[in-house]
């Protein structure tokens, strides 16, 4: 199961990234431990420890939350109210914690990141009240293989343990709604991430019903027919368990050129940042990660994950040139540094100096072209200045190309 979890979360890529998705993992599974003893039939332990898996796993990430709606249901149901009240307590501090704070502070109840990019449902005709109603999680289900397969197995899984309803069964039944909730409201995908914490949550439970349980659907045949029956059994798990193969060795394939990627464009940007102008100088960019990290600027993310009132104009519409405008003069911002496709709309007064554009890409377009403007004149003259001195600098697969308006 280890193993498992390792190559198909997948683990290396995670941790490639330097987020925290597998801190989340971990504190997962010690909540999915904790569950599964307290679901065990007449189990009456303490919930204290479910409850700080709970804290820490939702307080990394809000996701957590899908499985522990499911889980304290199922508290209620089996007569643990006080118990399962307790958990929903202690999972939603975090997000109450952070909403009170962000709110003090001029902010929305969310993170920006989930205000922007979760699935909110929606009355604005017949389509998005249909997908508020769960079609858009059934669309996403097909879309995923990795993910219908950890259903079915889960499901494949109850099917064998019915009439047991023992800890094995409670999870895996969470598990499902788990995985339900997700593609219903938030998102997958972005080089693995997204996910990863409901395939590192599943594969483990999979092994458990399938061979380490009481019952295991996969046993020793006594017979013909036993081995029969066995191996189309065999057939079907390793049918449904190749996607996270799948998935792995895509990972592991995809970890080299996507850092290549990384160290080229957003690495090359905080660094020529950092090495052109004094720090604190206010930039607006459109992937703050590395920029706002390790580029010492000022950063005003016209994306909105990292700027209050970038997030709030972008949950209404796409910003329009005046919003740009009023932005950038209300944060003195002189340069700017964006994927140009991502902003058809762009005031009069921007300049566009230049491009730097990979050779050899991993991220599709518009990943593969960075774009440099000057508010007016005098800022463009000064990237200019700025971005031929860095020349040097660039990995010898970036082409830095300078527009006919840079000065």
């Amino acid at each position: 199961a280890c193993l498992l979890v390792l190559y198909a979360a997948p683990l290396p890529a995670l941790v490639s990234t330097g987020m925290e998705h597998a801190t989340h993992l971990f504190f997962l599974l010690l909540l999915l431990a904790r569950v599964f003893d307290l679901l065990e039939p007449g189990a009456r332990g303490s919930v204290l420890p479910a409850c700080g898996a709970a804290f820490l796993a939702t307080g990394f990430r809000y996701e957590s939350l899908f499985l522990v709606a499911p889980v304290a249901l199922v508290l209620w149901f089996r007569g643990r109210f006080r118990a399962g009240v307790m958990l929903s307590v202690a999972a939603f501090l975090p997000v109450a914690a952070f909403g009170a704070y962000s709110l003090a502070h001029g902010s929305g109840f969310l993170p920006n990141s989930l205000a922007l990019k979760g699935n909110f449902p929606s009355a604005n005709g017949i389509k998005a009240l249909v997908d508020a109603l769960g079609y858009h999680g059934f669309g996403e289900l097909l879309a995923t293989p990795h993910l219908l397969s950890a259903v079915l197995l889960l499901l494949f899984g109850l099917r064998f343990r019915k009439g047991s309803a023992d800890g094995l069964f409670w999870v895996s039944a969470c598990l499902v709604v788990a995985i339900l909730l997700h593609l219903q409201f938030a998102a997958t995908g972005w080089f693995f991430r997204y996910e990863a914490w409901l395939v590192g949550a599943v594969l483990p439970v999979v092994v458990c019903v399938f061979l380490g349980s009481a019952r295991p659907p996969l046993k020793r045949p006594e017979g013909v027919e036993d081995w029969v029956r066995g191996a189309a059994l065999a057939a079907i798990i390793v049918l449904l368990l190749w996607p996270f193969h799948k998935r792995g060795k895509e990972a592991l394939e995809e970890i080299v050129p996507a850092s290549h990627h990384i160290h080229r464009q957003h690495r090359q940007v905080a660094d020529f940042l950092k090495a052109s102008f004094p720090a604190g100088t206010p930039v607006a960019v459109n992937n703050l990660g590395l920029a706002a990290y390790a580029g010492g600027c000022r950063v005003l993310d016209l994306w909105g994950l990292g700027s209050r009132e970038v997030a709030r104009s972008r949950s209404r519409r796409a910003l329009t040139r005046d919003d740009i405008a009023g932005l950038l003069a209300a944060h003195g911002t002189k340069y700017m540094v964006v994927y140009e496709e991502w902003f058809p709309q762009l005031p009069a007064e921007l300049v566009r100096v230049g491009d730097w554009t990979l050779d050899d890409p991993y991220f599709p377009p518009p990943h593969d072209r960075i774009t440099f403007y000057g508010v007016g004149a005098e800022a463009a003259a000064e990237l200019t200045t700025a971005l031929r001195a860095f020349a040097p600098r660039l990995p010898d697969t970036v082409t830095q190309t300078f527009s006919a308006t840079a000065p």
